[in-house]
Formats: C-alpha cells, structure tokens, sequence
C-alpha cells in the first residue's frame, strides 16, 4: 500500500488544480461532440470477469448507413448491417444469416443523468431501444444537452461527484500521441489502484478510453464527409432472404452483447455515477 498511497497522495494535493483542468477539457470535448457528432465510428474490447473476451465494432452514419460487427473470442456472434436500403443479420447458433429488402431499426441509446434528491449525487441510467435511424443522432445530442455534459458548473459537480466515491484525477498529461486524462480508484482491498484513462487528440476530440478490463479505441466522429469508416472484413456467410425484418431476432443480439458490457462496467475499477 505505501507506494500506491504515497502516489495518490501527491495527486490529491493537486486535487482543485486536476479537477479544474479536466473540467476544462472535457468540456471542450463534449461541446465539439454535440456541434460536430454526425458520424461515429469505435472498436470496443474487453474482457468480463467471468467469460471470454470480445470485440464490438460499431460504425453509424446518417441515411441509414450502420455496421456491427459482434465477435466473442474472435468467433462471429452478431453481425448487422444496414446499407442502400436493406438490412442483414447474423446470429451465432441460427441456422444462416438472414437479408431483408428493407433497413432495419438501429440500436438508439437514451441516458440519463439526475440528482438524487436525497443528497445530491448524480445517478445515471441507460437504456437501449430499436428506433429508425433518424433517432440514433437526436437521442446522443440530447444527452449531450443536459446540464452536466452542457456547462461548466454542470460537469464540475459530476466530475466533484466523482471524487466522493473514491475516483480521483491525476495531473493531465501530454504526449506524442496526445492528452491523457487520467483517473485513479484505490481498491482497499489489494492496495492497487485502477485506472481510468481518456486519450484526447490535439484537437480535443477523444479518441481513446482505457480501464484495467476494457479499451474503448479507434473512436472516430464527426461531419460525415469527414469521417471515412474502416471497417473489418464482411462477415462471409449465406444469407437467407426474409419478407419482414425480425425485430425479435435483433433484439436477441443486442440483449447478447449488452450484458457482456454491462459486466465490464460493474467492475470494480470503474465508479458509478
């Protein structure tokens, strides 16, 4: 423990000066995510305490354009796409893929964040629902839009939250490969310390989030003329035609892949909100 503690005593000396200088960044991430969020791109990996690891990568433009590609230890386990007007899907243990002649719904993410009128803290909840396209973009700027990810004294109180459950931020740090914000969770029980880490470019714009079990990489957002998505090779399967898109069938995918990442962040290194 004595290393660890002398560690994070020096950082907590620094504490008003930290917290004011990821505010500062952070803030400026999010405001250029809300004028600038037209297209995403990301790679999500990680490993759950019990289970194999996987790899979800995820890219989203406007007009329908989406592509999922699912893989649980690097075996094929959900693949959707959504593209010129029609839709396919691949679920591991069904019998083919399945192509439709119509798009799909696409995965639109609702979060929400309220303080808790017992003692202020900030309580977060999150839910996923299937909706057409035009809806992914609206529901992410509207997050975006409340007052902890909007304004300044917003995010210093979640941010200020953060710190009473035991998460505190290092001094930023600047490298070749850009800004690293960095948060640091003593766990009493071994004397270590996990981290959390966002990677901004030079421009401010994340890129990057790393903790001791998951690595959120390759994040790529913007106008969509700018972003260009990279994808990995086409899942390589026979596909079934289908008269009707199976809603049923999609949301058994989704309900797949969110409870391997709801594990990841129940883990211990990362704090609730």
């Amino acid at each position: 423990w004595a290393t660890a503690a002398d560690r994070l005593a020096r950082q907590i000396g620094k504490l008003e000066q930290n917290l004011k200088a990821h505010a500062g960044y952070m803030l400026t991430m999010l405001q250029d995510m809300h004028d600038n969020f037209d297209a995403l791109e990301f790679t999500l990996r990680g490993k759950p305490a019990e289970g194999d690891p996987f790899e979800l990568y995820f890219a989203y433009a406007p007009k329908d354009d989406l592509t999922l590609d699912f893989r649980v230890a690097q075996r094929p386990a959900v693949y959707y796409q959504c593209k010129d007007q029609k839709s396919r899907l691949f679920l591991a243990g069904e019998r083919s893929g399945y192509a439709y002649k119509t798009l799909g719904p696409v995965p639109v993410p609702q979060i929400n964040l309220m303080a808790d009128p017992s003692d202020g803290h900030l309580v977060w909840s999150f839910s996923l629902s299937l909706k057409p396209g035009e809806e992914f973009l609206p529901s992410l700027r509207k997050t975006l839009e409340t007052k902890w990810l909007s304004t300044a004294e917003g995010l210093s109180q979640l941010l200020v939250g953060a710190v009473s459950r035991g998460c505190f931020p290092f001094t930023v740090e600047r490298a070749a490969g850009g800004i690293r914000l960095k948060w640091i969770s003593p766990d009493i029980r071994t004397g270590q310390l996990h981290e959390n880490v966002f990677l901004l470019d030079d421009m401010g714009k994340l890129i990057e989030y790393q903790s001791d079990r998951m690595t959120l990489s390759k994040i790529r957002y913007g106008k969509t003329a700018d972003v260009r998505f990279k994808p990995p090779e086409e899942l390589s399967t026979a596909y079934a035609e289908q008269p009707e898109f199976d809603n049923n069938l999609l949301t058994k995918g989704y309900s797949q892949i969110l409870k391997m990442i709801i594990d990841l962040l129940r883990g211990p290194e990362t704090p609730q909100q």
